[in-house]
């Protein structure tokens, strides 16, 4: 009863931390449908007014302080590493939002999973296990069924996103590799208010000013950022001490069905039986590879335990 009491706590919180994560999608997709902002002034001042609300938090806890100065003295190359690298997966991912809409971009952006055990197989020499092999080809026929679908998801909204997934499982293994033991709130912090500095130069850059949009946009960015950013990580983290991480990255998949759902409930997101397919094919191909690379690293670990 106390495991089956456990299992369930954790699934509330992940399932809790995809329903946040989808109100960051659709909020962001609200804001480029009745909106002329740019996806980089979005992300600028989605970022800024995070900015603003955390700041008092790391500066006026000495604790708080001295976790920020140790992170910067220990790894600070590598947290400015990982904030340009988020800068390009950030803006690639608005950019699919503002071209697409949430749903499909959520979906995509899933693909995360995938590049986790391929980049596993490049950078530490593992091998893809039948499950994976097959579920990258189901994920890539989804991704094939997404990409026809005339006029909203072309070639370079799929690409683009994907292209977004990877940077993101990219940044996974310079954190593993450069930086074990990081501080997940200071590396946060950071990595904000490089981002938003990043995004305000370049924007100065080229010429396109940083007039903030209105304040009932303005409130719709706080909102998308705070929800996506902190409250579903929240409780992502929590899950964490109730489930196995293999049952917990599937459970994960629930927030591309949370996005789709609202997107055409709420934003009037067209729906089509290609869509459904695709989607299917992307989410079936998701569960077999996350399943596939839990199976494998499980067996590993058993084996060095046996070899001992």
């Amino acid at each position: 009863m106390i495991g089956e009491a456990k299992s369930t706590k954790g699934l509330v919180f992940v399932v809790l931390s995809a329903f946040f994560f989808a109100i960051e999608y659709l909020l962001f997709d609200a804001v480029f449908q009745k909106s002329n902002i740019s996806p980089q002034s979005a992300l600028f001042w989605a970022f800024l007014t995070i900015d603003f609300i955390v700041f008092p938090f790391f500066l006026f806890k000495r604790q708080q302080r001295r976790k920020l100065a140790i992170t910067i003295q220990r790894d600070g190359m590598t947290v400015l590493g990982i904030s340009v690298i988020s800068t390009f997966a950030i803006f690639s991912l608005f950019w699919g939002i503002a071209e697409s809409n949430s749903g499909i971009a959520s979906l995509l952006h899933e693909t995360q999973m995938i590049f986790i055990p391929l980049l596993g197989v490049v950078l530490l020499k593992e091998i893809l296990g039948w499950r994976q092999l097959l579920g990258i080809a189901l994920a890539l026929i989804g991704f094939i069924c997404i990409s026809s679908l005339k006029g909203e998801a072309s070639f370079g909204v799929v690409a683009a996103v994907v292209f977004s997934a990877f940077l993101y499982s990219l940044q996974s293994f310079f954190i593993k590799k450069y930086a074990p033991g990081l501080s997940g709130p200071s590396f946060s912090f950071l990595r904000t208010i490089i981002i938003t500095l990043l995004w305000g130069m370049g924007m100065v850059l080229f010429g396109q000013g940083l007039e903030p949009p209105s304040w009932q946009i303005l409130l719709l960015l706080f909102v998308a950022g705070m929800s996506g950013t902190f409250v579903s990580q929240i409780f992502y983290f929590e899950a964490h001490n109730y489930l196995p991480i293999s049952t917990l990255n599937i459970y994960s998949l629930a927030q591309p069905v949370f996005v789709l759902v609202g997107s055409i409930l709420l934003l009037n997101a067209p729906f089509s039986l290609l869509k459904g397919i695709g989607a299917l094919l992307i989410l079936s191909g998701l569960v077999l590879v996350t399943h596939g690379h839990m199976t494998s690293r499980k067996r590993e670990i058993e084996d060095r335990i046996s070899g001992i």
